[in-house]
């Protein structure tokens, strides 16, 4: 059924592509009047348009990779790419999931009784002594050890004691200006911290007397970097740190801050953009490439490449889909390094790029010694919604039934956690895949299942209804219901993007983010910071700049148009859209294709264009009078012009700036990797309303570890906080305020017989992180 399913996709396939090919004669044909040839028209000049593309310019994550330079307002909210472009929608009802039955990928867990599976064990944290031990973090991943469980054995401080610690020490960099945040956790080694600075600097400092050791100018580029490694010297060679920066990695004399000359060129290598930090495999780097979706290895002492794996069959109909997020694992006794993809490209829009678009949105395991993709997981197929899979892949071993597994872990934008056999992928529980939403876009065709799965519990999900407004002030409720109120928005659980609505759903900045999850000491809990906040997707038409209208139109309507509209939506009917962080400062739509959908002629009623435009009077004639000039608009643009299709997201808020949903907008949760159920939940972050501080939980973008004492540090909210929870309760336990929120998660460590609590204070990049700092904030008792 499968192999018919795939024969007949293709054969549509090519039939569309006849129809793309012979769109004007059959236009002229039935009349450009008609929905249907006005939608074929427009999908001929989408496609002649997409071919024009540069597609490297959709490869690189704009909203999450772009410089920090410039002014506020970098409308990072906009991803004004000009993608694979998307088709208008005819006339059509509205698609709903299909009633028929779900599908299921079977877990293990259905396996007959057997013989137990083997159990690795896990690797150690440190090759040092305990005392002198570099932190849990180690060799460097800011995902923690080999297996990136964010998971320290260090039991000082703890559920007892926690409430006197301390801070000891705060040190700034002395740079100069603050570039980006930083989201790379410190490493320590030897009594000395080594820290990314929000200037841009490396630097180490003396963890005893908190005096600088050494620093080095790293220029940041358009990337970021989510840590670097430290490669433990010996007899023969001293400890090296390899720091990724933009394209290149440096490879730093851990003790003196000099470059390694044999290394690449002079201490520098240049492998292309890697936003995790690399790993070690014997006498080889692992590095991540985001560019070339691939993993690399090169000589770990002369930079050498020695090979390559991409991540994607080179005929692949995509871009995009890279490892961008938190970092990678490696299970050394198998020999397999575990990493996981982002959406594939363009982000809204699949109709370039037909049928599941294979390993993105997926965990992939990579075979190190035949260098080659062992298998892959993907979680969200034919992605329409930047749902990627963030978090490094995280590994352990589970008891489920009496049976013990060795599984890799990965928390998801979905609000998914994924549990799958490290040596086949296969789900430990079932995988439930239910019917999902048909495109209204000719030539879209999105994937029949989207998964749907009810065990593991979801820590969150991605469906949002008019029943989630905000209940912090009618006020507020009342602004956002005007956002999403029938004919503007739309909604549900994975409800495709139409064209000229904004699409309402959770999940762009989690769910879970790069920061993904900790694996609790035993390996039966999961930690999970978790985001909720609802995002508007939409997807619009913007004319070629070299066009102009020239056919002849109604004239009084043309005046009309002028007089009151054209001072907003630009006398090229293209709409502005600015924001800063991500909530949108100008909100003004583009105004071309609204004809092709008969539906949209409500908008042109007298009632609401008196709801929308207060104050600007038109009668319902002069109304009609636009409605036809738009038709005539676009049927000269779609004949003469090359409209493109793009798309912004932007966070959905009130009228004050807080999250249009309920609360709680962001949390901590516990889930019982066993049983497959939460343990508990609690908000994660205050607000300060109306003078009051609150326990509304908070957009956070910085991490969370825990302990084999009992507990749980974390930070990354925007109200400046690091915390300490009790890892059974979730009760707060001891909490401290910074100048600026934790940007990456935080590392523990022992020195001199003492434990030490530590973590890199910068802010974040979103429009509620609005201080910043450049410190490195150290703990104890």
């Amino acid at each position: 059924m499968h192999l018919r399913t795939r024969l007949i996709a293709g054969c549509l396939a090519v039939l569309a592509l006849g129809v793309v090919r012979y769109s004007i004669p059959i236009a002229t044909a039935v009349g450009l009047g008609s929905p249907l040839a006005r939608s074929w028209t427009v999908v001929k000049y989408l496609a002649a348009a997409e071919m024009r593309r540069d597609m490297r310019r959709v490869e690189v994550r704009v909203d999450r990779l772009r410089s920090q330079h410039g002014s506020e307002n970098r409308n990072v909210g906009t991803m004004s790419v000009v993608v694979t472009l998307k088709d208008l929608a005819p006339e059509a009802t509205e698609s709903a999931p299909s009633s028929a039955p779900d599908s299921i990928i079977p877990g293990r867990i259905r396996e007959l009784p057997g013989t137990v599976p083997s159990v690795d064990t896990p690797p150690p944290l440190s090759s040092s002594s305990t005392d002198d031990a570099p932190n849990y973090v180690g060799r460097a991943l800011a995902g923690g050890d080999d297996w990136s469980r964010k998971q320290s054995p260090l039991s000082q401080i703890n559920a007892s004691n926690v409430g006197r610690l301390r801070l000891i020490r705060a040190v700034d960099s002395r740079g100069g200006k603050w570039r980006r945040n930083i989201e790379a956790p410190p490493l320590a080694h030897e009594g000395l911290i080594y820290w990314r600075a929000a200037d841009d600097e490396l630097i180490a400092t003396q963890l005893v007397s908190g005096a600088r050791k050494w620093h080095i100018k790293l220029p940041g580029f358009d990337y970021t970097q989510r840590g670097f490694l430290l490669r433990e010297g010996d007899g023969k060679r001293p400890s090296i740190l390899y720091v990724p920066f933009g394209p290149f990695i440096a490879a730093i004399n851990a003790k003196a801050g000099t470059l390694i000359t044999g290394f690449g060129d002079h201490g520098i290598l240049k492998p292309g953009a890697s936003a995790m930090s690399p790993l070690l495999w014997g006498g080889e780097l692992l590095v991540a490439l985001l560019e070339q979706a691939a993993i690399v290895g090169v000589d770990v002492d002369t930079g050498r490449e020695n090979w390559r794996v991409p991540l994607h069959d080179p005929r692949r109909n995509f871009q995009g889909a890279v490892p961008w997020g938190g970092g990678m694992a490696i299970d050394r006794a198998r020999a397999l390094l575990f990493v996981s993809t982002g959406n594939p490209r363009p982000p809204l829009s699949g109709i370039s790029r037909p049928g599941d678009n294979r390993n993105s949105n997926s965990v992939v395991a990579v075979d190190l010694v035949h260098r080659r993709i062992r298998w892959a997981f993907q979680e969200v197929r034919h992605d329409l919604w930047d749902f990627d899979i963030p978090a490094s892949p995280m590994l352990s071993a589970i008891t489920v039934n009496g049976r013990r597994y060795d599984v890799v872990i990965a928390v998801t934008k979905v609000g998914n956690t994924l549990i799958l056999d490290r040596d086949s992928g296969t789900p430990i529980f079932d995988f439930r895949l239910r019917r999902a939403p048909a495109s209204r876009f000719p030539g879209e065709h999105t994937s029949d299942w989207q998964p749907a799965i009810d065990t593991p519990e979801p820590i969150s999900g991605i469906e949002f209804d008019t029943t989630m407004l905000t209940n912090i002030a009618p006020a507020s409720r009342s602004f956002v219901a005007r956002q999403v109120q029938d004919g503007k928005a739309i909604f549900g659980w994975f409800r495709p993007p139409e064209l000229n609505r904004d699409l309402i759903t959770f999940g762009i900045h989690g769910g879970a983010e790069w920061p993904g999850a900790s694996v609790g000491r035993e390996g039966d809990f999961l930690y999970v910071p978790v985001n909720r906040i609802p995002w508007a997707l939409r997807v619009y038409l913007r004319a070629d700049p070299s066009y102009t209208y020239r056919s002849p139109f109604n004239s009084s309507a043309q005046a009309l148009y002028v007089r009151r509209c054209a001072s907003c939506h630009l006398p090229s009917r293209d709409g502005r859209f600015e924001s800063v962080g991500e909530a949108a400062t100008i909100r003004i739509p583009s105004l071309h294709g609204y004809t092709l959908a008969e539906r949209n002629r409500a908008l042109f009623s007298q009632s609401r264009w008196r709801l929308e435009h207060p104050g600007l009077e038109a009668t319902q004639p002069q109304l009609d009078s636009l409605w036809h000039l738009f038709g005539a608009m676009d049927r000269d643009l779609f004949d003469r012009g090359s409209p493109s299709l793009e798309f912004s997201w932007r966070q959905l808020l009130d009228s004050t700036g807080l999250p249009a949903s309920a609360p709680p907008w962001g949390k901590i949760v516990a889930l019982n990797l066993t049983t497959g159920r939460k343990a508990w939940e609690v908000p994660f972050g205050t607000k300060v309303i109306n003078g009051d501080t609150l326990r509304t939980g908070s957009p956070n973008y910085g991490g969370l570890i825990s302990t084999s004492g009992h507990i749980i540090f974390a930070t990354g909210t925007d109200d400046g906080d690091i915390i300490a929870l009790d890892a059974t309760t979730g009760s707060t336990l001891w909490r401290y305020h910074m100048v600026a929120a934790g940007s990456a998660p935080p590392i523990t460590f022992m020195y001199q017989g003492k434990q030490y609590l530590c973590v890199i204070s910068t802010g974040g990049r979103f429009h509620s992180f609005r201080e910043r700092a450049s410190r490195l904030y150290i703990f104890s008792l």
